[in-house]
This record gives structure tokens, sequence and C-alpha cells, in this order.
């Protein structure tokens, strides 16, 4: 993000990362799915991703009202927050990776999305329920609310 480059290479070397992170999320799903033990490694994939989006919101335009739809950030976001409710897969320590990446990246990417983006986002903030377990659970639904 730093690097001496225009903002549209710097947005261009952000999405080939994503792409690479996308491919070692599926293929840390699919193995779990068989019954390998990588849920950590699942778990910061996925933090590590919201990290990555929020340096790639941060190069685009701030306008709100005119901000482009993102359905692809936004599938990314709701499959965070899926993961955070997900007992069955992670750890409670596990949810609080994914919950503190929301929390500390989340802020930025929100200003980059669509009023119709940060809605689906809500309508997926919403479904976490009161996370009433972990106080960065909770942080975490109150940014995605925001």
């Amino acid at each position: 993000v730093s690097a001496p480059v225009s903002a549209a290479e710097k947005r261009q070397q952000l999405e080939i990362i994503l792409t690479s992170l996308s491919e070692y999320r599926s293929r840390y799903n699919y193995a779990i799915f068989v019954g390998e033990p990588l849920e950590q490694e699942l778990a910061l994939v996925q933090a590590y991703q919201l990290q990555v989006l929020a340096a790639m919101a941060g190069l685009q335009p701030t306008d709100r009202h005119a901000a482009p739809t993102h359905p692809s950030w936004t599938t990314l976001i709701a499959g965070v927050i899926d993961g955070i409710e997900d007992r069955k897969t992670f750890s409670a320590t596990q949810s609080a990776v994914m919950a503190d990446a929301i929390t500390h990246n989340y802020p930025v990417i929100a200003v980059a999305l669509s009023a119709g983006d940060r809605k689906l986002i809500r309508a997926e903030a919403l479904k976490m329920g009161n996370a009433g377990d972990s106080e960065g659970l909770n942080e975490a639904r109150h940014q995605l609310l925001q």
C-alpha cells in the first residue's frame, strides 16, 4: 500500500493477494470438510483477508453515496460472520480472531461499500444474535451494525 506506484497498480496487486487468499480459504474449507484439523489456519486466512480488503478499501473513493457495489466483498465479509458463529468448526479463540479482524477492519471497508452492501452486511450481523459469550464478538457485531 505504501509503494510509490499508482493507486490502480496497488489495487491490482491487492486483488491478486485476495484471489490467492480466496484459494487458500477454499482449500482449507475442503480440508476441514474431509477431516483435516486446519481450523486455526482457516480462521487466520479469513482474518487476513479482511486486513487486505481494508487496505484495498482505503484506496477506493470515499463518497459513500456513489460507492460501487462489491458483491465479492460482501460475500467475503458474510463468510467471516458465518465463521464467527460456527462453533462446530471454530473454537472460541478462533472466532475471537475473526471478530477482532472485523472490529479493526470493517470501519475502513464500510466506507467503500455501497448502501446496499452495507445493508446486506447489517442483515448478516443481525443473524449473529447476541454474542454474549465474548466482548470481542459483541464489538464485532456492533461494528457491523453501524
